[in-house]
């Protein structure tokens, strides 16, 4: 697939004005898995992983006038997108599988949030991810933090994200070292979003987007250290140890298509 100047153009635009949040709503499940198939933005399933901690799968679509649905895997955390989304020129979905705390949701068996300077320098994740789709989209990390010890709304401090895969044509940016790991491409910027209160009232939330992408696309990390990247930014005054760290979350930034991805393994170590 080949991506146009402007498409690209398009996409930095709406990454850097319009990135959108890896909600957690407050409907769906936590029963037992089996084959089941879940839709839109409400749904979740709490999966068993390994070392006996519980993750969380959702589709996790933004928009509110169609449905992505992911089907979950019977026997391991993960699952497979079964719809696509269109593209408007922005993210549409994050369906992921995840460990953590956001909007009221927390994994059973996390201790998260966690404040920055107290996490062990041994914390990781594995993930496993498999198939391609026509459109555009990628395969990310997406880490989340914020400025208290809450689990209530939308984190304001810094969004962490580390991809697997990147669409072709995307900007490159500058390559850096991330010490005990390796290299990788980095780009970073402020975004946001608007929150509003149950009366209508909205402000503007913003927070820093820090973004690490592996050079060539990788399907499997195992025992990936995140603290190596954790320091990288704190040394670039992008995250503070005083902050929180709410959520590790492995999913696929869908602007268009995703029908056919699947993750098949996914675990973290807090």
């Amino acid at each position: 697939m080949k991506v146009r100047v402007a498409a690209v153009a398009v996409i930095v635009l709406a990454l850097m004005t319009s990135a959108v949040p890896a909600l957690a709503g407050h409907g769906g499940g936590s029963g037992p898995v089996g084959l089941q198939t879940i839709c839109g933005l409400d749904h979740r399933v709490m999966q068993n992983a390994s070392g006996g901690i519980k993750v969380i799968s959702r589709p996790n679509p933004f928009g509110t006038t169609w449905h992505l649905c992911i089907r979950l895997s019977g026997r391991r955390p993960g699952f497979r997108i079964t719809t696509n989304v269109p593209f408007t020129g922005q993210v549409q979905a994050f369906p992921f599988t995840g460990a953590g705390c956001a909007f009221f949701l927390c994994s059973q068996g996390t201790d998260l949030p966690r404040r920055v300077r107290s996490l062990s320098p041994r914390i990781e994740s594995s993930w496993t991810w498999q198939g391609t789709t026509n459109g555009l989209w990628n395969a990310a990390y997406d880490i989340w933090f914020d400025t208290r010890d809450q689990i209530t709304t939308q984190d304001n401090a810094a969004e962490l994200m580390i991809w697997l895969r990147t669409p072709p044509g995307y900007p490159q940016g500058r390559m850096v070292w991330v010490n005990g790991i390796g290299w990788f491409r980095f780009m970073h910027w402020v975004t946001g979003t608007e929150v509003c209160a149950k009366r209508g009232q909205c402000r503007r939330l913003t927070w820093n987007y820090i973004q690490f992408r592996f050079p060539h696309t990788v399907h499997w990390v195992r025992g990936l250290r995140l603290m190596p990247f954790i320091h990288f930014a704190i040394r670039q005054g992008l995250i503070s140890p005083s902050w929180w760290l709410t959520s590790v979350h492995a999913g696929y930034e869908l602007w268009s298509g995703g029908r056919g991805l699947s993750t098949t393994w996914f675990n973290a170590r807090t």
